[in-house]
């Protein structure tokens, strides 16, 4: 398997994760919403937003080494 499939793979995971929370107990991760980096509610929330970018840029980087 290649870098670029491998981080496909990993971030479908990580996203099946977080979409089962949401299922299961959507307040939870509700309660962070957009409004975090506004100041308006948990600073936590960034850290899905970074997640959601560290793997946006893992994919883009095997990508190119790819081709």
């Amino acid at each position: 398997m290649n870098n670029a499939a491998f981080s496909i793979k990993a971030f479908a995971g990580y996203l099946f994760a977080l979409g089962a929370v949401l299922l299961i107990a959507p307040n939870v991760l509700l309660a962070l919403t957009a409004f975090a980096l506004l100041g308006l509610a948990n600073p936590m929330l960034a850290l899905f937003g970074a997640m959601d970018l560290a793997g946006a840029l893992w994919t883009i980087a095997a990508l190119k080494k790819a081709a």
